[in-house]
């Protein structure tokens, strides 16, 4: 056999070379349509604790540390709520409740009195990962609001886990959709869906509801039940410390 030039060499391993760049580009670009079919979020998979989301958000450098987000939680006529304070429930003043709840943490509260449902509980869970921007003084004019319905709560009793997120709608790709006022637009999504990344579609993830998963024995003080009881305020306290 004739041997090889070095010039043919060179020709014919640099077109090798070329040959397994080509096919390790189109192997990464494979990956990454793939990776965009995946289910789940990028950031926060399946299965991450309760109250991770909320801890990331205390990263961002923005003003969230000590800050306490007004929060209305807003029920069928008739059902009581009580947030917890101290490892037990306080139930606060007004109707419907409104709360300063602080970034970053995860609020346990109880609800009772449940339409066609004599004697039964709920305790579900309220984590706070972001705050809105009101002018100074007008905080508590500007809750996000939480609304849970006779079907979330019957879901719930079934056994089933209801995971809610509740997203400050993005104006330019807001549903062209009205409804009445001061009742808050709904999507329900397939189980296969992430409900965080498509509150981020929609717009910005502000809180997340859960509901359905644990329930309260008589006499228990287990601090991680209560998340370790963070403080929260009713109206008219400073939502700013």
């Amino acid at each position: 056999m004739k041997p090889m030039s070095d010039q043919a060499f060179c020709r014919r391993f640099g077109w090798l070379l070329a040959m397994g760049i080509t096919l390790l580009l189109a192997g990464l670009a494979t990956n990454r349509v793939f990776g965009q079919q995946r289910e789940g979020h990028s950031l926060y998979p399946a299965g991450l604790p309760t109250g991770y989301v909320g801890q990331g958000a205390l990263l961002q450098p923005l003003p969230m540390q000590g800050y306490y987000q007004p929060v209305k939680v807003i029920l069928p006529e008739g059902t009581a709520v009580a947030f917890a304070a101290n490892e037990s429930f306080v139930i606060p003043d007004e109707v419907p409740v409104q709360v300063g709840l602080l970034v970053g943490r995860v609020y346990r509260f109880q609800i009772t009195q449940i339409p066609y449902y004599s004697g039964a509980e709920l305790y579900p869970t309220l984590e706070i990962i972001n705050r809105l921007y009101p002018p100074p003084g007008k905080e508590d004019e500007f809750p996000v609001e939480i609304e849970i319905t006779q079907d979330d709560m019957e879901i719930a009793l079934s056994g089933r886990l209801v995971t809610r997120v509740i997203y400050l709608e993005d104006p330019l790709s807001a549903l062209a959709t009205r409804g009445e006022e001061k009742v808050s637009l709904s999507l329900t999504l397939e189980p296969s869906d992430h409900p965080m990344t498509e509150a981020q579609r929609k717009g910005r993830p502000m809180a997340i509801l859960r509901m359905g998963n644990r329930q309260f024995a008589p006499g228990e003080s287990d601090s991680a039940f209560f998340f370790g009881s963070p403080p929260w305020f009713g109206r008219p306290e400073p939502f700013v410390p």
